[in-house]
């Protein structure tokens, strides 16, 4: 019984010397395996071991659904086989780049904390910047990025199919500010981390972020921006708004200034399945452990303060706020009266002064006392 396509092609390693020897006698079979083979060889769609198996699942579908044709029919077959498997890639490297940015900020290794705010560009290279607010700027095509104020510029070398992810990780200490490629502009907190195109050239500009950033994203209809995380997908088209998603806290939360975004969250840990749409001054607040969101109306100053260089507080607990400054002046605060943490407080702080001038002015209104052991601040 002479072999066909789909038993030929479905082996691992294929080469057209194979498919020769195979169909030395039938023209036909050969012209259609080769093909084949020569459109699934093209560097360009890097096919992944899923996209292999679906697409030679097609091929073998296909040729059986056409087994009762004649001979004369079998080209028409092929050229149908040959629709199935393009419309099949298509569909798997649509759904690929969607899944692609996520993946790939999932996979990267935790970042020990450095004193230095760090970009990594999409071939592995790292810049470090020493500057307390780091200036990133990027070029429109992504190639071209501007670091510091001294504008330093720096260039890499982006491919033409594959997404090119470049990374900023700020330590804690230090803030960055960075104008992505098409004019959005973010500013990351301290101990964040943002994933991101050096150029957006897909149907969506999708981000992804751990820690807490504000963003202006540059308006355009025809391409919503997504801003992706560990506990929620924030889309917009353009506006402003503060999120914040640390992996470490109980809370994450979303609060929009400008314009209006669709929150995406997933309840069951499965695929988003409840959508919060949200106005100018709502917050969102996702309850990680329930899965659950409130909202509420705010001040979105309030969340936004950071950017300016003070932190403004409305009732805050007293637990919420040491975490914020261990951040922002990357020292290790302990409470040790876990009933402290309940303790209220209302008021502006300036983060230009130093740490205990700003616990100073705390305890004026908040009962409780702090002593430093070390390199640490014991609150009791």
């Amino acid at each position: 019984m002479r072999q066909k396509t789909e038993d030929i092609l479905k082996k691992e390693g294929v080469s057209k010397e194979d498919i020769a020897r195979a169909f030395a006698s039938d023209t036909d079979e050969y012209r259609i395996s080769n093909d084949i083979l020569s459109f699934l060889s093209e560097s360009k769609y890097h096919l992944t071991e899923q996209e292999k198996i679906q697409i030679k699942s097609e091929i073998r579908a296909s040729i059986q659904r056409k087994s009762f044709f004649k001979r004369k029919f079998h080209l028409l077959a092929a050229a149908s086989i040959f629709v199935a498997i393009l419309a099949g890639l298509l569909f798997y490297h649509q759904l690929k780049l969607e899944y692609q940015l996520t993946e790939y900020a999932q996979s990267l290794p935790d970042f020990e904390n450095d004193s230095t705010t760090r970009l990594v560009l999409s071939e592995g290279r790292e810049v470090h910047i020493r500057e307390k607010v780091s200036h990133i700027q990027y070029h429109s095509q992504g190639e071209k990025i501007e670091i510091g104020t001294n504008q330093q510029e720096i260039k890499q070398e982006l491919k033409q199919v594959k997404p090119s992810f470049n990374t900023v990780v700020v330590p804690y200490g230090k803030r960055a500010q960075l104008t992505l490629s098409d004019g959005s502009m973010v500013w990351l907190n301290s101990g964040s981390k943002l994933i991101y195109p050096a150029s957006f050239r897909s149907k969506k500009r999708e981000v992804y972020i751990d820690g807490e950033g504000v963003f202006k994203v540059q308006k355009d209809l025809t391409k919503p921006f997504i801003v992706k995380s560990g506990s929620f997908d924030v889309e917009v088209t353009g506006t402003v708004f503060n999120i914040s998603v640390y992996s470490d806290d109980k809370f994450s939360s979303a609060v929009l200034k400008e314009g209006s975004i669709r929150l995406d969250y997933n309840p069951n840990g499965l695929f988003a399945t409840k959508t919060q749409e949200m106005l100018p001054g709502d917050m969102a607040i996702l309850n990680l452990k329930e899965k659950a969101v409130e909202t509420k109306k705010v001040n979105p100053e309030d969340y936004m303060s950071w950017v300016e260089g003070y932190y403004s507080f409305r009732s805050e607990q007293l637990g919420g706020i040491l975490k914020k400054l261990s951040r922002y002046y990357n020292v290790d605060i302990q409470l040790k009266d876990r009933a402290l943490m309940k303790e209220t407080f209302t008021g502006g702080v300036e983060l230009k002064n130093s740490i205990e001038e700003v616990l100073n002015l705390i305890k004026k209104t908040t009962k409780f006392n702090y002593r430093k052991e070390g390199e640490q601040i014991i609150i009791y």
